[in-house]
């Protein structure tokens, strides 16, 4: 059966591929009873996996190529503090002692602890931060159950979408190092460190598709259109040859890599709290962001958001001899 999901497009491009379920470590999460001899040894498994991610976070970070946007080292640096938070990092092994239960479900429930208090918080942008602390405690949770921090080479990967809950930012980078075809996940926002990243893999990415990873099979036929924010799940004969013409038309576009182009954010404030009271400094918004742009010899400028236009109508690119610049949003 075909049908379409709707999500927000945060990548532009076209891409036809088969589904790659990405496995969603929460899910899998149960409930039993630690004896009580048993306790310390469970709070020793759960600082272990503490110590597993961060000195998975740190490679990452040290592996980062040294012409990689700024904001990818802000990002892991966020989440390695978050990964140190005594709320993350101290709070889960009070509830294995006091409740007698395993780590995994103790880290579940602090993380739905914390989340409360990010969805209590006015400012959009700030409480979609709740998502970077899913995504430390997913990883967490992956190294609880002894899942492989890497991702994994896939046969024929210029062929596989990706479809996933949601995508940290060490995945994403990771990313990089592969040729996947594109990438939607269930949450995230325009705003989200997903989508941002999503921007630098320059790879046709959706977001915020709700239900996506429960609704696609593993092998189905996808259609990922980014620039419209829609995901076709098994295309019917006519829409997959329209698209395989329009993707053969965007690739065709000597445009297309600068409209590619996103916006780039600010960087992160260098500390980051979410315990208790302090639920952190203010992190970018998104009127902060800065606009980049190509001129005619593809050379990377910034400027602050009243100093750029509009991007210009692609119908008429041709009616102008010689453009002093192309604006890209």
């Amino acid at each position: 059966m075909s049908f379409s999901i709707h999500g927000v497009g945060v990548s532009n491009g076209i891409a036809i591929g088969h589904a790659h379920l990405v496995s969603h470590a929460l899910l899998e999460v149960v409930h039993y009873q630690v004896p009580q001899n048993l306790i310390e040894q469970e709070v020793k498994r759960f600082d272990q996996a503490i110590d597993t991610v961060k000195h998975d976070l740190e490679t990452v970070r040290t592996q980062l190529p040294s012409r990689s946007p700024a904001e990818l080292k802000a990002f892991i640096n966020t989440h390695l503090m978050i990964l140190s938070d005594h709320t993350l990092a101290q709070d889960p092994k009070n509830i294995i002692t006091n409740e007698h239960c395993n780590a995994e479900w103790a880290l579940k429930q602090q993380m739905e602890s914390i989340i409360e208090q990010f969805d209590q918080i006015e400012d959009e942008y700030l409480r979609e931060r709740k998502h970077d602390v899913v995504q430390v405690v997913e990883r967490i949770i992956k190294a609880l159950l002894g899942r492989p921090s890497q991702v994994q080479v896939i046969e024929q990967e210029k062929s596989i979408i990706l479809v996933a809950h949601d995508i940290s930012p060490a995945d994403a980078i990771q990313f990089k190092q592969h040729q996947f075809a594109a990438f939607v996940t269930d949450v995230g926002g325009a705003t989200s460190h997903t989508a941002i990243l999503a921007r630098s893999l320059n790879i046709p990415s959706i977001v915020a598709l709700q239900r996506a990873r429960g609704l696609i099979r593993d092998g189905e036929l996808l259609i990922v259109d980014g620039t419209q924010g829609v995901l076709i799940v098994n295309p019917d004969k006519d829409t997959l040859s329209e698209y395989k013409l329009k993707q053969e038309q965007w690739r065709g576009n000597p445009w297309h890599g600068c409209h590619q182009q996103q916006w780039k954010p600010c960087l992160l404030p260098d500390r980051y709290y979410f315990g208790g009271q302090h639920l952190g400094n203010r992190l970018p918004h998104p009127e902060g962001k800065w606009h980049r742009h190509f001129d005619r010899n593809q050379q990377l400028h910034r400027h602050h958001p009243h100093q750029c236009g509009n991007p210009p109508d692609w119908n008429q690119r041709n009616q102008r001899k010689s453009p002093h610049r192309i604006h890209c949003r």
